[in-house]
């Protein structure tokens, strides 16, 4: 009995998920997220890279990384001339209102790890709570988020996630329930756009629930 031919993946006309990967200046750690999320049992999604790469070399890293893994659910988008400021909440709403086509939407990183169970177990938690963003309590974190940690003295810890400081890595929502991130900066620097964003969440209407479990590793 002959074997059918395996058949290459590709994205439905609606995913389930858009992934939107942050990427900035990091292409050695950029591989690992997107074969995290290739590697995702849950298989109806698309990733968009959002490369806010500040030089033409890096950027052609990113790309390559995309090209790499030869999965056509995979883009690379320049975002960085496409947006008033480049950083990765600007970027991350171009692309919902540009070419995002999931009911879904997930922000890692490029530093983040998501594990093969994430986007199956946050699903289907939302689908038995009924919630509209749901986030995991308990991510894997280096040192920026030392002094958070249960056991930071390993180097890495747990994470003790609390809904007003919600990490957009952490995070997944339904993309009819976002409406831009309020707190983003009118120009570069740090913010805290998505624990913002995740205290609008808590403040309005929206269905939330959080998800117990670790479920992904950032930086």
């Amino acid at each position: 009995m002959k074997r059918k031919p395996k058949q290459s993946a590709t994205s439905s006309p609606q995913p389930e998920i858009t992934y939107i990967v942050s990427a900035f200046n990091r292409p050695v750690m950029l591989p690992v997220a997107l074969w995290s999320i290739k590697g995702q049992s849950h298989q109806d999604f698309e990733c968009i890279v959002a490369d806010n790469a500040d030089n033409d070399a890096i950027a052609k890293q990113h790309e390559q990384a995309v090209k790499d893994l030869r999965d056509p659910r995979f883009r690379h988008v320049r975002t960085a001339a496409k947006t008033k400021v480049s950083d990765p909440y600007w970027a991350a709403e171009w692309v919902i209102e540009n070419l995002a086509r999931g009911r879904w939407i997930v922000l890692p990183c490029d530093d983040t790890y998501l594990m093969p169970q994430f986007a199956e177990r946050m699903l289907r938690h939302a689908q038995r709570k009924k919630a509209e963003f749901v986030w995991c309590r308990w991510p894997v974190v280096g040192q920026e988020a030392a002094g958070n940690q249960i056991m930071p003295d390993m180097g890495y810890g747990v994470w003790d996630i609390k809904i007003h400081r919600t990490p957009k890595t952490s995070f997944m929502f339904r993309r009819s329930v976002f409406t831009g991130f309020e707190g983003k900066l009118s120009r570069a620097g740090y913010c805290n756009a998505d624990y913002f964003l995740s205290s609008q969440m808590v403040a309005g209407r929206v269905r939330i629930s959080c998800l117990p479990d670790i479920l992904l590793v950032h930086n």
